[in-house]
């Protein structure tokens, strides 16, 4: 069944869902656990959920549109009561990581289901890792190398549990617009979920 009105709802409930993680991330990254790990590497690889589903759902052009507004919300935001550093490196690193995605999972997307989301995650993360660190940290008493091996090595179980949650919203029918009533046994029976 589709819905008639989802893709702005949709649209919506993605900006918001990428503002709230940015968001999270950036608030985090200012707490560290450790010498090598913040808050911020356990909320952010989500974002590249969002940007996917919404990619399989409504394709790459959709998928960058969500990209550029999550950007122009989330720059407004970490501006506004950020560390000016941290807000510029968030920025940044979340529009080059996830335009990165959206070319990475389309150029990937005819491949078994797992691979596109699996291998632009991971190339958008290790990027974005990189970016943000080396611009919000470089010259600071933190070593930024050391927090963004730390914060990579989070983010790629926290990638894991994104492509199971990609799996099971697209292979149950539920990405945005769809409802599925079939049960997850019947579904089993239909479907080769390896390919």
């Amino acid at each position: 069944m589709k819905c008639s009105n989802c893709s702005l709802t949709n649209k919506v409930l993605a900006v918001i869902a990428m503002i709230a993680l940015v968001v999270g991330s950036n608030y985090g990254v200012e707490f560290s656990i450790n010498s090598w790990l913040t808050w911020g590497a356990f909320p952010y690889p989500f974002t590249f959920l969002v940007t996917e589903l919404i990619q399989k759902t409504y394709g790459k052009n959709k998928a960058r549109e969500i990209v550029y507004w999550g950007f122009c919300v989330c720059v407004g935001v970490a501006f506004l009561w950020m560390n000016r550093r941290i807000a510029l490196a968030s920025s940044l690193a979340f529009l080059f990581a996830h335009l990165l995605n959206v070319w990475i999972f389309d150029l990937l997307s005819k491949e078994k289901w797992w691979v596109a989301p699996v291998f632009s995650a991971l190339v958008a993360s290790a990027f974005d890792t990189v970016l943000f660190f080396s611009l919000a940290f470089w010259g600071e008493k933190t070593s930024w190398a050391q927090l963004a091996l730390g914060d990579f090595a989070v983010k790629v179980p926290m990638i894991g549990v994104s492509v199971l949650l990609y799996w099971f919203v697209t292979r149950r029918g539920l990405a945005p617009g769809q409802v599925s009533l079939e049960s997850p046994f019947e579904e089993f029976q239909k479907r080769d979920y390896l390919h």
